[in-house]
């Protein structure tokens, strides 16, 4: 009974790892935004003059000496939003 069991479990556990991969299209882009979206917004503060960044995909943020973006934007990428707020420049995942 616990033999049964137990190739039961092993072959279930074999065929999620063959199948969930397959099924699993990870969309890294918002990740990778957000990552050199605030090391951009850092380098400005720090060297307290103006500072822009373009992601991989084209998008362009501007941020002024404090690390404050001038409008608020809604960045739209395969599954999440990101909206970057007035004045501060925080991110919001949608």
């Amino acid at each position: 009974m616990l033999v049964q069991l137990l190739v039961v479990i092993a072959g279930m556990s074999v065929l999620s790892w063959m199948i969930m991969p397959a099924g699993m299209n990870v969309d890294t882009a918002w990740h990778t935004f957000s990552s050199g979206y605030m090391l951009a917004q850092s380098e400005s503060i720090r060297y307290e003059m103006r500072n822009e960044y373009v992601s991989e995909d084209g998008q362009r943020v501007t941020f002024n000496g404090y690390g404050n973006v001038p409008y608020p934007r809604t960045l739209h990428f395969d599954h999440h939003d990101i909206i970057i707020e007035l004045g501060g420049g925080r991110l919001v995942e949608k």
